[in-house]
């Protein structure tokens, strides 16, 4: 089963991405900020990432950019969801290291989309 991380502070948002990946097998762990990421990471590396742009602690472009150049996520997929829609931010979430941009609000199929195509090297 993969271990996925999520990255969002606004709980509803993270429940739903948490039940979302849960019906599609994934094992979740929640962190409601860049501090509490960063010790998830520490601690137990995950298979893929979904994070959230607006933090309370940090940018999530410089957590993306941290969890790029860390050993045990430099080479962890990074799918950025966010409800920051410009090309701009798209732009600059695949240059922190991106790996797949969702905007909000999303549709499941995009989820599922973002999921299996991250995780298609594992397979």
């Amino acid at each position: 089963m993969p271990r996925v991380l999520i990255v969002e502070d606004e709980p509803e948002a993270n429940r739903l991405l948490c039940m979302l990946l849960e019906l599609k097998g994934c094992l979740t762990e929640s962190a409601h900020d860049g501090a509490e990421a960063l010790a998830s990471v520490e601690r137990d590396p995950p298979d893929l990432i979904f994070l959230d742009l607006m933090l309370p602690d940090v940018d999530g472009l410089e957590l993306c950019r941290q969890l790029k150049s860390l050993g045990p996520t430099a080479k962890t997929p990074v799918v950025v969801v966010t409800a920051r829609l410009s090309d701009e931010n798209r732009a600059q979430s695949f240059a922190a290291g991106a790996d797949h941009f969702i905007s909000k609000p999303y549709l499941p199929d995009q989820i599922f989309h973002a999921l299996e195509t991250a995780l298609e090297p594992y397979n």
